[in-house]
């Protein structure tokens, strides 16, 4: 079992020139209940399902296991009813950290939210100047919820 750790920003810009990597995404939600979640993940070419549960206040255990693509996308035809949103994801490295950017479409469109993953819930690190609040806890910017929309 994984455990992932991960603080949330609003954005107000982000330069894609300014990224290292770049996928494309689409993910909808199976089950969501009380900090319980099973998600359907196609990104570029490849796809998972992941199993997440609350842990901590930014803690989640975290299982996520490869699927083939088709069937992804026959479980977000069919399964993920609440939605399934789409976004670009770029990477962009500052200060020794891997920021994760979300550029969101469809009805999130205008919406930008940078992730990153962190070793500890106390871990110490630098913001890129890009931020404008952190966001994490907030669930109105939880996947599961923009996906609604």
């Amino acid at each position: 079992m994984g455990v992932e750790i991960e603080r949330k920003y609003l954005v107000k810009e982000f330069d894609p020139s300014e990224a290292s990597e770049k996928m494309e995404i689409k993910q909808g939600y199976i089950f969501s209940s009380e900090g319980r979640v099973v998600r359907i993940r196609t990104y570029n070419d490849e796809a998972c399902i992941t199993i997440k549960y609350r842990k901590g206040a930014i803690s989640r255990g975290e299982f996520e296991y490869n699927i083939p693509y088709e069937d992804a996308l026959e479980l977000l035809e069919h399964t993920c009813k609440e939605g399934v949103l789409e976004k670009t994801r770029y990477i962009h490295n500052y200060h020794g950290k891997r920021w994760e950017i979300d550029v969101y479409k469809g009805s999130n469109k205008g919406l930008i939210i940078a992730e990153l993953e962190l070793e500890s819930e106390t871990e110490e690190f630098d913001i890129p100047p890009f931020i404008i609040k952190e966001v994490t806890g907030d669930g109105r910017y939880s996947n599961h919820n923009l996906a609604k929309k």
